[in-house]
């Protein structure tokens, strides 16, 4: 079943907002390998913090709106909704794992709690490309 879901999304330092203004032909749909592609680097001059390396195709998407397909993976095991939650490359498949890497997942920050749903969603937003971890 096909959902759409308006959220405030972030893989890692990538951030993605909402945009209900969006016309069809201005959202671009995105997959998991083009995101996968970011590369980290982590040295003295980054402090050994991960910084992420965006490819240009990812640089180019940069406050445009995307539409991407993944699984919820709540990150409140209690909650029945979430406004929070990571939207995964992959499905769960234990609730104490998490799937796939830092590349394979984005953060969903929502403006209002959606129940969770362990079928494929696709999340709409904008993108906004963050430089380091804020």
């Amino acid at each position: 079943m096909k959902k759409y879901l308006n959220f405030f999304i972030s893989i890692g330092f990538l951030f993605l907002t909402i945009s209900f203004q969006a016309h069809s032909q201005d959202i671009k749909t995105i997959d998991w390998p083009l995101l996968g592609a970011t590369e980290y680097i982590a040295n003295e001059s980054t402090n050994h913090m991960p910084v992420p390396i965006f490819p240009q195709k990812v640089k180019e998407l940069n406050h445009q709106t995307i539409k991407i397909k993944g699984y919820m993976f709540p990150t409140d095991p209690k909650a029945t909704k979430h406004k929070k939650f990571l939207l995964s490359a992959y499905p769960p498949d234990c609730p104490y794992c998490v799937p796939g890497d830092s590349t394979a997942m984005i953060e969903i920050i929502a403006k209002q709690p959606y129940p969770i749903d362990f079928e494929a969603v696709n999340i709409l937003g904008r993108m906004e490309l963050l430089e380091k971890n804020e």
